[in-house]
């Protein structure tokens, strides 16, 4: 399987376009973060100051309550018009950086918490983005995180896979991601996984809900119109079921603490 990263600015601009269509498309990625609010509220440190690391067009800001909630929330994203439409959006205090998550412009030792869902797997080097995160924790701080696993959009990577397609994403399995933690410096307090299948109508509506969560950024080679055909066509012949056409995933969700030096 050839895996083939986008270049960073061609993220950052699919995931501008699709920002207006995110939050109400992105049901998958809305149950991924419900788990991760209900661990910030159990972090013990909901009072303090968080940031939202690959925020993109603010889901976690619309599912927390003052009850979830820090203090102090701060958003940052590669995708520029994604906090656009934030701050064209916002009602109150909220503090906004255009960045990558991989160089992140802030102090270490800044923030009480930090949440980072549904992001990992578009790195080139997921230890790195951790140790970035771990860095701009204060000690004793929490990370909160959802990362895809192995085996999600199964039926996807495997089609793309077979017509000869790079795989955009880079998953890991939850021993590299356990690993990746500890060797960053953050002890895992816990973490669940979660097997799930989602079922669309056709297969172009997995290939449109793909498109609206800004995942349909990819290097190289792209299908023609007729390519587009065929590729749903065997889509549906190979993986449809009498509940509909299927799209699997697989998640981590948990918690970890940055070590005390």
């Amino acid at each position: 399987m050839e895996i083939v990263l986008p270049p960073k600015k061609l993220i950052a601009n699919t995931f501008s376009r699709s920002a207006s269509r995110y939050c109400s498309n992105a049901f998958i990625q809305r149950r991924i973060l419900e788990q991760c609010v209900k661990r910030m509220k159990n972090s013990g440190l909901s009072a303090g100051s968080w940031l939202d690391a690959g925020c993109g067009a603010n889901m976690l800001g619309e599912l927390l309550t003052p009850a979830h909630g820090a203090s102090r929330m701060f958003r940052t994203d590669i995708a520029l018009g994604s906090l656009k439409l934030i701050n064209d959006q916002r009602t109150g205090s909220m503090f906004t950086v255009q960045s990558d998550l991989e160089y992140l412009p802030f102090r270490s030792g800044t923030f009480d918490g930090v949440v980072v869902a549904s992001v990992l797997h578009w790195l080139k080097d997921v230890r790195g983005g951790l140790l970035e995160l771990a860095r701009i924790l204060k000690p004793d701080g929490r990370i909160v995180f959802a990362a895809f696993l192995n085996g999600s959009f199964l039926e996807v990577c495997s089609l793309r896979e077979r017509m000869g397609l790079s795989i955009p994403v880079r998953f890991v399995d939850d021993g590299q991601l356990r690993a990746a933690l500890v060797e960053c410096g953050l002890d895992l307090m816990e973490m669940s996984i979660k097997n799930e299948r989602h079922y669309f109508q056709s297969a172009r509506e997995v290939l449109k809900y793909l498109s609206d969560v800004g995942s349909s950024a990819v290097s190289g080679r792209r299908l023609s119109r007729l390519g587009l055909m065929e590729f749903c066509s065997e889509y549906e012949e190979r993986f449809g079921t009498p509940r509909g056409i299927p799209l699997s995933c697989r998640f981590a969700c948990g918690i970890a603490q940055r070590q005390e030096h």
